[in-house]
């Protein structure tokens, strides 16, 4: 049977079980992480810098400084060891942050043409492989994105319906995350002079859905169909 990191990390360290006892649970390290360039899948990270702590079963990195395309990140992550499975939690802000960027490494739908995104999220998920942190994951936040261009959407205004790009000054609310995709709640959307208020939907079926009103009056930006699903990443 194929082990797991986990299970590979435990046994290289000396430890044949999470509650086993040895030297690096009496150990106490502080130090520095520095790397030029990181990728973690579809994200390539640059000048990452951390401090570093271990604490007996439990690994600090604070003061977290990337940078993310155009953008950069800052934030803090904890790892507890001490269970039967390891914990993860990750908190950062995000300044910046290109949106054809994210649309380009997936995490968002190509409709996404221009504009910036900031943001505060958290992180937290549990297990020893792969697929228990996905299953695990728990993502959510708040957000705040100008000068935004959705291209190949459909905006459907009561009466009036265009199928050419938005231009959107605004755009805020709060995130949660899954499989499916993002989950936008208390969102406020500025066209023009227009302030629309409401929720939307990224990355499922169909893959961008505002449902918006703005002084009781409805408006809908759908994406067209999409040649293939794309699900949003983390």
């Amino acid at each position: 049977r194929k082990q797991s990191r986990w299970q590979i990390w435990l046994r290289a360290l000396g430890r044949s079980a999470p509650q086993g006892s040895s030297w690096l649970k009496a150990a106490r390290i502080e130090g520095a992480v520095t790397v030029d360039q990181l990728r973690l899948r579809q994200w390539t990270f640059r000048r990452v810098r951390s401090r570093l702590g271990w604490d007996g079963e439990t690994l600090a990195l604070e003061g977290i400084r990337a940078e993310l395309g155009a953008g950069s990140i800052s934030g803090a992550m904890r790892a507890e060891f001490s269970g039967p499975e390891p914990r993860y939690h990750f908190e950062a802000a995000v300044a910046g942050l290109d949106l054809k960027t994210l649309a380009a490494a997936s995490a968002l739908p190509e409709n996404f043409r221009g504009g910036a995104v900031e943001a505060r999220l958290i992180l937290a998920a549990s297990g020893r492989t792969a697929g228990d942190l996905r299953a695990s994951l728990e993502a959510g936040g708040v957000f705040e994105g100008r000068s935004i261009t959705l291209a190949d959407v459909a905006r459907q205004d009561g009466a009036t319906h265009s199928d050419r790009p938005v231009d959107i000054r605004l755009l805020k609310g709060n995130f949660t995350w899954s499989s499916s995709g993002l989950n936008l709640t208390g969102v406020r959307l500025t066209i023009g002079r227009e302030v629309f208020q409401g929720r939307a939907w990224i990355g499922g079926r169909p893959r961008l859905l505002f449902e918006l009103a703005c002084e009781g009056k409805p408006m809908r930006l759908v994406a067209a169909a999409p040649d293939s699903s794309r699900a949003v990443a983390p």
